[in-house]
């Protein structure tokens, strides 16, 4: 399966949420399935994609053109596609996915997935559509 991957791609986020990040790239690539996902180097994005490479899965990174940025995106994506337009990118993210996963984010992932859940709504995809909340407390400030 293709699973399309929407996350943060900020790297100023709680090691918390990247390490589960980490940890569901290396199990969608160990269970045979393809990363599609935005093609981000940092945050939750590359986080996923750097376990699913760690595992030997398939990535599959779309991403604009003008996010070809040193360091932006993801060096070792077994394909990268190239839009011109976020739009675009979004629509070829769900036209290549198979099933719906958002991870911790900002407002470009509750985007991103408010998408796909209006299509299942309206019954133009059948698509699987998972919200994945971590419950986190951080210790008490002394």
């Amino acid at each position: 399966m293709n699973i399309c991957l929407y996350g943060a791609s900020s790297p100023e986020i709680d090691p918390v949420y990247l390490d589960a990040a980490y940890a569901f790239g290396r199990l969608l690539a160990q269970h045979g399935h393809t990363l599609v996902y935005g093609g981000g180097a940092q945050g939750v994005m590359g986080a996923a994609a750097r376990g699913a490479y760690e595992a030997g899965g398939k990535i599959t990174g779309i991403a604009p053109t003008f996010l070809q940025v040193d360091g932006i995106l993801f060096d070792h994506c077994t394909e990268f596609l190239l839009t011109d337009t976020m739009a675009e990118r979004k629509a070829k993210m769900i036209a290549l996915a198979d099933g719906f996963v958002a991870l911790p984010g900002g407002p470009g992932t509750l985007d991103e997935i408010s998408d796909v859940i209006s299509l299942a709504r309206l019954h133009l995809t059948d698509a699987p559509c998972v919200l994945f909340c971590l419950l986190y407390t951080s210790p008490s400030p002394r």
